[in-house]
């Protein structure tokens, strides 16, 4: 994997990879853009999220959506890193099983998902789940 990130103007960025589409990065007060610190935590909600998605259809329970809300706390000296994240999960279907639901995270988590692997290492990551009727 190759990314090149390319100044745009003020306080912005361009990264390009080849064949993917453009991403704009963004700092400061009135950007309309994720930073780059947001784009690991969306990376993260992705990573588990699609992860989760795979294993409950594996499981063949009757998912209708799939949402993953990543609350993050940085530390307030430099580098400002992320200090502590909780991943929830709101997993919507039709009598999904929360044993279930409940591996499915587990797996992604601890197996497969790459970007809460590298988070684990040095940040406090927790996950919540909860099944919801559709």
């Amino acid at each position: 994997m190759n990314i090149k990130a390319v100044w745009n103007e003020g306080r912005s960025f361009v990264a390009t990879a080849p064949g993917l589409d453009p991403v704009i990065m963004e700092w400061g007060d009135n950007r309309k853009q994720f930073s780059p610190m947001e784009l690991l935590l969306a990376s993260l909600a992705g990573c588990t999220g699609v992860d989760v998605v795979d294993i409950l259809t594996k499981m063949r329970e009757e998912i209708t959506r799939v949402e993953v809300n990543v609350e993050a706390h940085r530390r307030e000296e430099h580098p400002r890193i992320w200090k502590a994240i909780v991943v929830h999960y709101d997993i919507y279907g039709k009598g999904v099983s929360e044993e279930k639901a409940a591996r499915a995270v587990s797996l992604s988590v601890e197996k497969y998902c790459s970007v809460s692997a590298m988070f684990s290492k040095e940040v406090s990551l927790t996950h919540e789940f909860k099944i919801r009727e559709a």
